[in-house]
């Protein structure tokens, strides 16, 4: 297995901790890593082409759960917001009337 693939695996198993705990400066770090491992990759040339392809799915997968994970972020976090502005109104009408 070529140093690439390996450096590129690496990375996508440090991005999956990262995204699981939630480290979103780790995330930042790690998908430019892994960005340039991709780009090492396939301009290196491969002794397996079936595992590069392989890793690049796996990788792919893991980016179409980070998209996941970001998409409930903001729903949750517009959730919140949506409550913070309700309680605001409400304690606006209770001063009012109190």
């Amino acid at each position: 297995m070529n140093v690439s693939v390996m450096q590129l695996q690496a990375s996508g198993a440090a991005l999956r901790q990262a995204l699981d705990s939630h480290d979103w400066e780790a995330v930042g770090r790690l998908d430019l890593e892994c960005r340039q491992a991709v780009n090492q990759a396939v301009v290196e040339p491969q002794d397996d082409p079936q595992t590069l392809a392989e890793c690049m799915q796996q990788l792919l997968a893991l980016y179409n759960s980070m998209i996941g994970v970001c998409r409930s972020g903001r729903r949750d976090a517009a959730n919140q917001l949506q409550h913070l502005q309700h309680s605001r109104k409400s304690a606006q009408v209770y001063q009012l009337f109190g």
